[in-house]
């Protein structure tokens, strides 16, 4: 699990790096490591922090690409 941890974050697959840091949480659980347990739910939890901010990026540049347009469109129209 270390190794596909290793690799998932520096391929910066967010959703797949989540889901084995979730699931080792689980292990640890199972297992009664409680402080490793927690490590790994706070991994979790700043990879899906971090996922959700990516997400408002996107949005956000979509957003400015789309208005980008908007504007281009309206000045070619005031120039008719």
């Amino acid at each position: 699990m270390t190794i596909a941890e290793k690799d998932f974050e520096q391929m910066g697959i967010l959703s797949s790096l989540a889901e084995v840091l979730y699931f080792q949480a689980a292990l640890l659980e199972t297992l009664g490591a409680n402080t490793e347990r927690d490590e790994a739910a706070k991994k979790v939890r700043l990879v899906e922090e971090k996922q959700e901010d990516l997400s408002k990026v996107a949005v956000d540049l979509e957003v400015e690409e789309i208005w980008e347009t908007v504007a281009l469109v309206g000045s070619g129209l005031a120039y008719r």
